[in-house]
């Protein structure tokens, strides 16, 4: 009486086959699901900067007392004074987006001003300024695209500088 134990060689052959190919599978799903990661992280931290950039520039924009405390208003450029800080300027340098000389955020790719006046339109006289559109555009790290954001900033004291009750 013969009693083979064990697998033949074409059972042993379609076994290491087939984990070859679970294996295979596996590892193409793990470098997608890994790259999809560093695309989203990368992307998440390129939107943290951006908005973190347009906060700062908001924040500071809001404090302007008057039209007359703002210096230089271009569509790339903007220099005003608050009453806490003198001379603050916003503008790209290469890839940079600074502040007054400090770095703000990188790699920024658009740093836009628009000057509104009260219908929303768009005016270059600095007395008719009632709103401020900043676009601020920041690159990924890793080449994964760019993040806009864009916000219509209103400074506090614009709408009643001149105001006069009767």
């Amino acid at each position: 009486m013969n009693q083979n134990r064990g697998f033949t060689l074409v059972e042993l052959v379609l076994t290491i086959a087939l984990l070859g190919i679970i294996g295979w599978v596996t590892g193409v799903v793990m470098i997608r699901s890994v790259e999809s990661y560093s695309i989203v992280s990368d992307r998440k931290l390129s939107l943290s900067d951006a908005r973190l950039a347009i906060d700062r520039i908001a924040s500071d924009i809001r404090l302007i007392q008057a039209t007359s405390d703002i210096q230089i208003f271009t569509a790339s450029q903007m220099v005003f004074n608050i009453p806490s800080e003198p001379n603050i300027t916003y503008n790209l340098v290469g890839s940079n987006l600074q502040r007054s000389g400090f770095l703000l955020a990188s790699p920024a790719t658009q740093l836009a001003f628009n000057y509104l006046d009260d219908n929303g339109n768009e005016t270059a006289v600095k007395a008719n300024i009632k709103r401020i559109r900043v676009t601020v555009s920041i690159g990924t790290h890793n080449s994964h695209g760019v993040n806009q954001i864009r916000t219509t900033i209103f400074p506090r004291n614009f709408y009643y500088a001149d105001y006069t009750e009767q």
